[in-house]
């Protein structure tokens, strides 16, 4: 494989974890813009429906970013290996420095609190919308 497909490759890679994020926020938006623009009591069943969708996106979502970023990792070591052992010349492909500053470590180990700090806060919100709106079973 040459420089340019691995480059390609691991842009290419960059790309589809920043759609990923750019869904994860997506979501995130569109759960807040239903809890700001519910005007009646939301009965237990449809919040119970709500949640479960919800969990299940984000299930489906943390384990596509975990699959991004090993896919990630996984670049850099092979680019990393193929600078080891001299394929490129003049420095012109640092995949070293690539892995050192932009290294896939730290967001494979902030994902679970971030995800899991989400999932709580969204999960509140959504179970007690009725409680935040001062909505009651009674209100028009």
């Amino acid at each position: 494989m040459s420089a340019y497909e691995i480059m390609d490759l691991i842009a290419s890679q960059l790309s589809i974890i920043n759609e990923v994020w750019n869904f994860f926020l997506t979501i995130h938006m569109a759960v807040i813009g239903l809890l700001i623009i519910a005007r009646q009591y939301v009965p237990w069943a449809m919040k119970l429906v709500v949640i479960t969708a919800y969990l299940g996106f984000l299930g489906v979502n943390y384990s596509a970013q975990i699959d991004n970023y090993t896919r990630l990792e996984a670049l850099y070591e092979q680019a990393g290996q193929r600078e080891a052992a001299g394929e490129y010349s003049n420095g012109a492909m640092a995949y070293g420095d690539l892995m050192r500053d932009y290294g896939v470590e730290e967001p494979k180990r902030f994902l679970p609190i971030v995800y899991s700090f989400s999932a709580g806060m969204t999960i509140l919100c959504l179970a007690f919308v009725n409680t935040v709106q001062g909505r009651h079973r009674d209100d028009d």
